[in-house]
């Protein structure tokens, strides 16, 4: 099977992680991926044409000059499933930002509305999410959850392994990522011995932290983000919405127990391997932290549950899913 991967070169690290773990197991498949970059010429002998980027704006127009069988990949539509002020942030520029980003993703997935195309969507949440917020027909969406590799992420750092207890909060800063709750929610502790609390957050827009936080902006490599899993007493990731939530997993992964939300697809990610909190109640992320802190069986539970959950997740799994999503578009299109 040939297909033709179509590449953004303003593709999130997130995707570009999705792609390239996807892309050489799908070539042990035998799928034969062509990439198209937005400059080059459309071949025309090609089997499939994926855009394996799709959420907001939405697919990439090229896509439409083809005649073969689409599949896209939908990643999520939070400027449609959030309130502004959530998704954006604050304020009347933001909100004028907000609705310039609802009207563009419902102008661009409408573009594809008389065009026939196969869906392949995060996680069952974003599946949901794909159908209430953009009309889109449910049959033809499939869920297909990433994968993770869990041995990059059982590294140990000699010089973390015995420090100080810690939390840990890792995200690519938007205001979805729900981290002023956990800094509140951190404030509220009164331990006696209150870990500190390490928050990794490039583009965090706030570097006035309260005693105890200490704030990272830099862009840190996977390696430097698993020694750091390993060595937190508890990853920390109670965000208002996610169609998948990969922190989540590599925490797990790395053996640290995890705090994340009761909902979206943080609660379906986690299943019961983690702590789940209302991500909208500082209590209640405080009460987890609290919890985490005090009981070491609760702990060690976690973190062997955490474990168990990560292993359910492989990009070997994830590419065999695909493959069968591709194979159903190109027999389809082929009855025709």
């Amino acid at each position: 099977m040939k297909i033709g991967l179509f590449l953004s070169p303003l593709l999130p690290y997130s995707v570009q992680n999705y792609v390239e773990n996807l892309a050489s197991r799908l070539e042990e498949l035998g799928v034969q991926l062509i990439k198209i970059l937005p400059t080059d010429a459309l071949p025309s002998d090609l089997d499939i044409y994926w855009d394996p980027g799709t959420g907001r704006p939405g697919p990439q127009r090229r896509l439409l000059e083809t005649a073969g069988p689409l599949v896209v990949t939908f990643h999520g539509a939070a400027n449609l499933a959030l309130p502004i002020r959530d998704c954006f942030g604050p304020g009347i520029r933001n909100t004028v930002r907000g609705l310039r980003s609802q009207r563009s993703t419902l102008r661009e997935w409408h573009v594809f509305s008389n065009r026939c195309f196969h869906t392949i969507a995060v996680s069952d949440y974003a599946r949901q999410e794909a159908a209430h917020c953009l009309g889109l027909d449910s049959n033809k969406i499939v869920s297909v959850y990433h994968g993770v590799d869990i041995p990059s992420f059982q590294l140990r750092c000699d010089g973390m392994a015995d420090s100080a207890p810690f939390f840990l909060h890792v995200s690519q800063y938007q205001p979805v990522k729900n981290i002023h709750a956990i800094i509140s929610a951190y404030k509220q502790l009164t331990l006696p011995n209150k870990p500190d609390l390490l928050i990794v957050a490039p583009g965090f827009p706030n570097s006035d932290m309260p005693v105890g936080v200490n704030l990272t902006v830099e862009t840190l490599s996977q390696e430097e983000l698993a020694k750091m899993y390993s060595a937190a007493s508890a990853f920390v990731f109670p965000s208002l919405r996610e169609t998948f939530g990969m922190p989540i997993l590599e925490a797990m992964a790395s053996g640290c127990p995890v705090i994340s939300s009761n909902s979206t697809g943080c609660a379906e990610v986690a299943g019961d391997a983690a702590l789940l909190v209302d991500p909208r109640s500082i209590t209640d992320i405080a009460g987890a932290m609290h919890r985490l802190t005090e009981d070491a069986s609760l702990r060690a539970d976690l973190r062997e549950r955490g474990l168990a959950r990560a292993r359910q997740f492989t990009w070997q799994r994830s590419a065999e899913e695909h493959l069968k999503v591709f194979e159903k578009a190109l027999r389809e299109n082929t009855r025709k």
